[in-house]
């Protein structure tokens, strides 16, 4: 178990590490536009001049880490999780599943990094003032926001490919490709479900950052009109965001998992 726990926490490290350079600039834009209400380049400029521009000052910058580690959190407790699954139902070590200990565990791991690393994104690029502490309404938005994405990235892949392998017999090749088998559909799914729940979490996420930057009583007339504005550029680019970050990155650190755990046996 010593060895299968290794594998899961090395492979969630290295795609991890792989992912969080792009993150970390998509998420810098989309605070910086929340609070600026600038364009996208100009928030995307604007973001760049403040941040650490070379990779060395990157590599060692405290926001960076923080979406490090919010990766290895997630990805590490999902693959442990899959593990003892695994272990306990004499399953394949290198099977995934979709049980509701992995939805919670890695809910708890994922948004308790994510919270505080988006606390201190909206401090450092947020128009409020930097010592005032982020709401607890702001936290409560990012949690259930969490909740959403992992349920989606991580449950939903595994307990949909099954069906969507079923539901594409006798379908044309391109549906063959991308759900002839439960590998091919899990691998589908995995890049699907992130974009999609955009459209669901992304409110959470906008209107977290709108409580934390106008603290004054806004009418929700006012909030929700702030909301509309920025949600297509945010939803795009929180797909752009979350295709790499927990589709591109989860299938890297699926495959990444079954490689080092097929070595450990």
């Amino acid at each position: 178990m010593f060895w299968l726990f290794l594998a899961d926490v090395l492979s969630a490290a290295i795609a991890s590490l792989v992912v969080s350079p792009l993150v970390y600039y998509i998420d810098g834009t989309v605070v910086t536009k929340a609070s600026t209400g600038g364009s996208l380049l100009s928030s995307f400029q604007t973001f760049i001049k403040e941040s650490a521009a070379s990779p060395l000052r990157l590599l060692k910058s405290h926001a960076f880490f923080l979406l490090w580690l919010v990766y290895l959190g997630t990805y590490s407790t999902a693959n442990c999780i899959d593990t003892v699954y695994a272990k306990t139902h004499s399953l394949p070590p290198t099977s995934v599943t979709g049980t509701p200990l992995k939805f919670i565990a890695t809910t708890i791991v994922s948004t308790a990094i994510c919270v505080y690393k988006d606390g201190y994104f909206a401090r450092l690029y947020g128009s409020s003032v930097r010592s005032d502490p982020v709401p607890a309404i702001s936290y409560a938005l990012f949690v259930t926001r969490d909740a959403v994405t992992v349920f989606a990235c991580f449950i939903f892949p595994s307990v949909a490919a099954p069906y969507a392998t079923r539901l594409s017999i006798g379908a044309g090749a391109p549906f063959q490709y991308l759900f002839g088998s439960e590998t091919a559909s899990l691998r589908t799914m995995q890049l699907l479900s992130p974009a999609g729940v955009q459209f669901i979490s992304t409110p959470f996420h906008l209107m977290g950052l709108e409580m934390h930057n106008r603290r004054s009583r806004v009418g929700l007339r006012r909030r929700f009109a702030v909301l509309r504005r920025d949600m297509p550029a945010a939803v795009a680019l929180r797909m752009l965001r979350i295709v790499p970050a927990l589709g591109l990155g989860n299938v890297l650190n699926v495959a990444l998992r079954a490689n080092l755990i097929g070595g450990t046996q």
